[in-house]
């Protein structure tokens, strides 16, 4: 009714959110169901109390999601992508978590997505934020029905009409019961605290075009950043400046490895794990120049980032994991 405030509005959105408890011995497992955008119902059930070396938030939970619809690789493209990325984005993406993945337990205090877009400012600058940005630039309808109506929003700035992703957003959230607005970290921390708020995040992952957004957020994010990173080699100790590094190492299974680095590690990760194993390869290969090294053979350099990081385990099982999927290691 139009009598309704709009805290009682948002209040009735956020009751389709429906949680249950049960207590076990050292945590409570919840169980939560909203209704499916295309029909039904979705459930979830996730846990707090997290055993994890990286929990902070005793009360933060895990869900590694439900929602992994197999997109055609076109989604994938509409983004910006070239067939090769897009077949390499798709690969992480299949293998990196759901799009409805939440974890609130660690120091991003929440954290959503196939690739885990963070709220924290703290941690790497709020890629959360960025992407409600996008999601209300670009779908702005399905934004208002799942997130403005929970009372969720998020401010930005743009630079020649698109998204200016060197500044930083704003979400905001109604706190319920004083009506006020929660801003930055403490949105998401009160976001964290209200599990029903949950639900705009998961619902949403059912939608093809939000989920579009988050695949334009990470191809943005990552995979431009890690194929258009600038490296320096030392090769028989002289510095190779490689100016764009997928101009080296250009395969679809080198190029996979390179995102799924940059996702797990950031750029700075994965410069640091990956010129290391450029330069063991090309002296092993006699070479030393820039254009020789155009040349180098991609699977060589997986097999060796393999063995320089064999204490790293993730590095050994994500990279196998890559070779092992039948991509092709072969230049263009």
């Amino acid at each position: 009714s139009s009598d309704l405030s709009d805290i009682d509005k948002i209040a009735i959105t956020r009751e389709q959110y429906r949680i249950t408890k049960t207590t076990k011995k050292d945590y409570t497992l919840y169980s939560f169901s909203c209704p499916n955008p295309s029909g039904g119902i979705i459930t979830a059930s996730f846990r707090d109390n997290v055993p994890s070396k990286y929990t902070v938030y005793k009360n933060g939970i895990s869900y590694e999601g439900n929602a992994m619809p197999q997109f055609p690789l076109s989604l994938y493209q509409s983004v910006g992508l070239t067939a090769a990325q897009a077949q390499a984005l798709r690969y992480v993406s299949m293998h990196e978590g759901k799009f409805d993945a939440i974890n609130s337990y660690d120091k991003a205090i929440f954290s959503f997505g196939f690739i885990q877009f963070t709220g924290s400012s703290v941690t790497g600058g709020g890629s959360l934020g960025i992407l409600l940005a996008f999601y209300k630039q670009n779908c702005p309808d399905l934004f208002a029905r799942y997130f403005k109506a929970a009372g969720i929003d998020v401010s930005f700035n743009l630079k020649n009409n698109v998204i200016d992703i060197r500044t930083p957003t704003t979400v905001s959230v109604v706190n319920e019961l004083t009506g006020e607005k929660e801003t930055g970290d403490n949105a998401w921390t009160y976001i964290k605290d209200n599990l029903p708020l949950f639900g705009p995040f998961i619902q949403s992952a059912y939608e093809p075009m939000m989920v579009r957004e988050q695949l334009r957020v990470a191809a943005m994010m990552y995979v431009t950043i890690a194929l258009n990173l600038k490296v320096t080699v030392p090769i028989f100790g002289t510095p190779v400046v490689v100016p764009v590094l997928s101009q080296v190492l250009s395969s679809e299974g080198a190029m996979t490895l390179l995102i799924d680095l940059c996702v797990n590690r950031g750029s700075g990760g994965l410069a640091k794990v990956i010129v290391p194993a450029l330069a063991a390869v090309a002296e092993s290969s006699g070479i030393r120049t820039l254009a020789e090294l155009t040349t180098i053979s991609d699977l060589d350099v997986a097999n060796m980032l393999i063995t320089q990081n064999l204490a790293e385990d993730r590095i050994v099982k994500r990279t196998q994991s890559i070779i092992n999927a039948g991509l092709n290691f072969a230049k263009g």
